[in-house]
């Protein structure tokens, strides 16, 4: 799915990612206005979160999925 479609998905409570994202997804979280990107790396135990900026690239990938 395209960049549009994944926030359509976002806003409609899904968590989104893409294929070669390994321990991280975007989510709009309820009341918020903002993408949040949350996960963990191999290299940190806790839990990662920050306000998504999308780049470029990210904007015209096609490769958006549902975290599942």
């Amino acid at each position: 799915m395209n960049f549009m479609d994944a926030v359509d998905n976002m806003i409609a409570g899904k968590k989104l990612m893409r294929r070669d994202w390994s321990g991280y997804y975007i989510v709009i979280m309820v009341a918020q206005h903002y993408i949040w990107s949350i996960g963990s790396s191999n290299t940190t135990p806790s839990i990662n979160a920050h306000i998504y900026i999308p780049n470029i690239e990210e904007i015209y990938a096609t490769d958006w999925m549902i975290k599942t």
